[in-house]
């Protein structure tokens, strides 16, 4: 496994072919990409200096420099004469699941043997073994497979071979490989840029929204999980998945169902392909803040989560019972736990059994003793500090400040202060307040920070700041604003707190101004929109009415050439006869005597106007 470079001695891995950038200007013109390389080549090539220039995301050594070390736990060694003691560092990933909480007070012989045995089932056996690394976040999806090839032995080497090999040639034969076999990237838009969030988590508590962008996110959506269950099924039928010894993940809680797990298709019940089940003892959660899912990223996952060191111990943890004692102390000590056990079990047996009665029952609560657990360590309890941030009082939380800001240093009256780290996650009031849904919390983090100058590169238990909790805009411009404010001095501002640049007064003004501009113009744009098409919806509706007239007034001069008279004002239903324009109840129009284009109430009606046409057209030839 590799190693951090401030280990003192550390087993290494041949490393990873460095991969191209992929050109996303190339790749597609669309706004939605999609980047797919598998079985990449054993052989790594430098990057030339134009495809370099086109790489905007972090390089793998740079995204290793920012990750810390991941939890893990210390294997002391037996240190020769004369030499500091030493201890063999190990990431606690690589221990079964949940393997510490079931077992606090692990032996390390038996850890030792557990970490050994997988050792030999991953490399030393020939079962193709291999790594599944799945990076997914706002949008963005990469996974990859990795497998450690088998160590070649001298024994299998070729005969013809007689030259003697050096001590570093042996070593580097015997060196084991990590090897890429697949790997997979995709990008959609998902994202709501301006407030944050996926489009589906706005769906279900706003409603759905109707504009362009929600129906492009939602469409980005449904193509990136189609991205990732094609994925998956694909590296299925190729036998990744089944042979997988570790599934290491990274991907929040809510998008897990429908990626990870396999959600219900789009109409019916059948479920999609999924990558493990949620009780898959292989499942590891990433103990590491990554960032941006990258292939790269997920290079220095597996070397980061695989590497071990050797380095001396410090006075703290050789002062801890379990470090500091060896295996006879630990056997011997545990065979008098057991001797204890079986006396007090057998002196129980021997006691009388107590009779009936309230004295009987009171002596007998008198004599048992309860003694506290010691398999669960109760969480810390959280101070009022913390009480006041969950319950969002801001008043309470600047009473506080101040009572923490009078106290002297030598004081010992409060047993904590503005960085105290309690609950259950180790996370002190900037993680509450950071991370709060509350519409108080910026005062509160405004607070926290210029009045009680709180720390923003504390962490908490898994290893991340307050910033990285930040759900809105409000929230990390707080930061910024107290970093500007507070200065660089303060603290490790970009390598500890991970806070963006600072932000100024002015700064933030102006954003609020153009903010404000923007609603402004983007309110007259929509004045202005409403008035174009009220003037056109006039405009419809008077040529609609000039068209009507129109048609009227060619109907009337018709009728008069017809030799009919114009039609009464009050007539206006269609069964009316266009003669006499008498209405007939009790008819529709199709009913009646029809000759031409008119409808007629009677035979005697249509007569009379075949007669007036005659004695006009007699007329006209005559010229009367």
């Amino acid at each position: 496994a590799s190693s951090p470079s401030s280990s003192s001695s550390s087993s290494s891995l041949a490393p990873l072919p460095e991969e191209r950038a992929v050109n996303r200007d190339e790749a597609t013109p669309q706004r939605q990409r999609n980047h797919t390389n598998s079985q990449p080549s054993n052989s790594s090539q430098p990057s030339t200096a134009k495809s370099s220039k086109r790489h905007k995301g972090k390089t793998k050594q740079q995204i290793l420099q920012r990750l810390k070390r991941p939890p893990s736990i210390l294997i002391p060694l037996r240190p020769d004469n004369n030499q500091p003691p030493l201890a063999l560092e190990i990431p606690s990933v690589l221990l079964p699941q949940n393997y510490l909480r079931r077992n606090p007070h692990y032996r390390i012989p038996t850890v030792a043997s557990l970490l050994l045995s997988q050792w030999d089932d991953m490399v030393l056996r020939d079962n193709d073994k291999t790594i599944v690394v799945v990076l997914l976040q706002s949008g963005r999806f990469a996974s990859a497979v990795y497998s450690l090839s088998h160590p070649k032995s001298p024994s299998s080497s070729s005969p013809s071979s007689t030259q003697p090999q050096s001590q570093p040639q042996l070593q580097q034969q015997l060196q084991p490989h990590l090897q890429l076999l697949a790997h997979k990237t995709s990008t959609r838009y998902t994202i709501r840029k301006g407030q944050g969030g996926s489009q589906s988590s706005h769906d279900q508590s706003k409603g759905k929204a109707k504009s362009i962008g929600s129906q492009l996110r939602r469409e980005g959506e449904k193509q990136l999980r189609s991205d990732v269950v094609a994925t998956w099924k694909e590296w299925k039928s190729r036998g990744y998945v089944d042979r997988a010894q570790w599934l290491w993940v990274a991907c929040p809680r809510g998008m897990r169902k429908d990626y990870l797990f396999g959600g219900q298709k789009d109409g019916n019940d059948e479920r999609e392909e999924r990558l493990a089940g949620k009780g898959d003892g292989r499942w590891r959660n990433i103990p590491l803040d990554v960032g941006r899912p990258t292939l790269e990223g997920a290079n220095a996952v597996v070397e980061c989560l695989l590497g071990c060191c050797v380095r001396e111990m410090t006075e703290e943890e050789r002062r801890n019972d379990r470090l500091g004692r060896n295996d006879e102390d630990v056997e011997r000590e545990e065979t008098e736990k057991v001797e204890e056990e079986e006396e007090g079990t057998t002196t129980t047996k021997h006691n009388p059994r107590p009779k009936r009665g309230k004295q009987t029952h009171k002596a007998a609560d008198d004599d048992v003793t309860t003694e506290p657990k010691q398999d669960e360590e109760p969480p810390i309890p959280l101070t009022p500090l913390h009480e006041a941030i969950l319950a969002d009082d801001l008043p309470k939380v600047d009473q506080l400040l101040d009572d923490l800001s009078d106290i002297p240093d030598d004081a010992d009256d409060y047993d904590y202060d503005i960085n105290t780290r309690a609950g259950p996650h180790l996370q002190t009031p900037l993680h509450l307040a950071s991370s709060s849904p509350h519409p108080r919390a910026p005062s509160i983090l405004r607070s926290l920070l210029q009045r009680g100058r709180a720390d923003p590169a504390v962490p908490d238990s898994r290893g991340r700041p307050p910033y990285s909790l930040a759900s809105s805009d409000k929230l990390r411009d707080a930061f910024r604003i107290a970093r500007a404010t507070l200065g660089e001095d303060h603290c490790a501002w970009d390598e500890g707190a991970k806070v963006g640049p600072p932000l100024t007064e002015d700064d933030v003004r102006s954003k609020k101004a153009k903010a404000l501009e923007k609603k402004r113009r983007q309110r007259a744009r929509q004045k202005e929109k409403r008035a174009v098409e009220k003037a056109l919806e006039e405009e419809e509706v008077q040529k609609k009415r000039e068209e009507e007239e129109k048609t009227k007034r060619e109907e009337e001069a018709k009728r008069v050439r017809d030799g009919l008279q114009p039609k009464a004002g009050g007539v206006t239903e269609g069964t009316a006869c266009d003669f006499c324009q008498v209405v007939v109840k009790g008819k529709k129009r199709s009913m009646m005597f029809q000759r031409l284009d008119y409808v007629y109430c009677s035979s005697d009606c249509v007569k009379k106007h075949q007669r007036e046409l005659m004695a006009a057209a007699a007329a006209a030839r005559m010229g009367i």
